[in-house]
């Protein structure tokens, strides 16, 4: 849980820190080849020519950096519940990205899960062979969240503790659901004041400001890690060592982390990225 810092000033670190996130991503960008315009669904628009499970995590990565610079623009004019909306799109894709960071299936291969969650992302929502929209829109073969959740566990159990991050990602995905569906008990938070009233136009001045602010900092630490994961897989040692620093800074002034969490990071800074055989 982030310190409390005062609103402005803790607006200001995140803003810095989101800034430096989609740095990351626009360096990355230069590890792909550039998408080209096709025809699709019907459309003149741009598609990659290669997909794989490495492009898959960097385009996670390029909405993580979009919806928290979203979220940016929405604590500066206080609105709480749609930046809590945000945060759990944040939460599957970083999700997503630890999914993707490494082969879960035999002989150091892909699992079955992992390529049907890739052949489902770049799947097209429209069939070129049927002009009719309703007609042509074709079913998704989709993975379930549960089924990601147990793949990272998979991977945590390297790590010696698969059922805290499984259980974190579950406990964050019902939390925050309730803001995406317009839950009753969510809704509710946006009541008070005095005159007591329904704040539909922010929620700036209340106390909801400092709370979400405060959870943002976890969420964009969150983010940042996704960052360092892709910038691992694509062998980019400036956007992981950028990641890092971000992180160590964003810790540091908000408290996001304990102070294990930091020197670990701190560890890794000095490590060398080794390129994978």
């Amino acid at each position: 849980m982030a310190e409390a810092v005062e609103p402005a000033r803790l607006l200001e670190i995140l803003r810095e820190s989101v800034g430096g996130l989609d740095a990351c991503a626009q360096r990355l960008f230069g590890s792909f080849q550039l998408p080209e315009r096709v025809e699709a669904g019907g459309l003149r628009t741009f598609r990659y020519r290669q997909q794989d499970d490495l492009l898959l995590s960097y385009l996670k990565l390029v909405k993580i950096a979009s919806h928290n610079n979203a979220a940016i623009v929405l604590l500066d004019q206080g609105y709480v519940q749609e930046v809590y909306a945000l945060c759990r799109m944040i939460d599957e894709a970083c999700e997503d990205i630890t999914f993707m960071a490494m082969p879960l299936g035999e002989a150091a291969q892909s699992s079955a899960q992992q390529r049907r969650f890739i052949n489902e992302f770049f799947q097209e929502e429209f069939s070129d062979s049927e002009p009719d929209p309703v007609k042509g829109n074709q079913s998704r073969d989709r993975v379930s969240r549960a089924k990601v959740r147990a793949g990272i566990s998979g991977i945590a159990r390297d790590r010696g503790n698969p059922s805290d991050e499984v259980a974190v990602g579950r406990v964050l995905s019902n939390v925050f659901s309730g803001y995406v569906h317009g839950a009753y008990v969510h809704l509710m938070e946006m009541f008070g004041g005095n005159p007591p009233q329904f704040h539909t136009r922010g929620m700036l001045g209340t106390p909801r400001i400092q709370e979400c602010l405060g959870n943002h900092a976890n969420h964009v630490y969150r983010s940042l890690l996704a960052a360092q994961q892709v910038g691992t897989r694509a062998y980019r040692e400036d956007v992981v060592y950028l990641a890092i620093d971000l992180s160590i800074a964003l810790a540091r002034q908000t408290k996001c982390v304990q102070g294990e969490a930091i020197e670990a990071m701190e560890g890794r800074r000095k490590r060398p990225l080794v390129k994978p055989a």
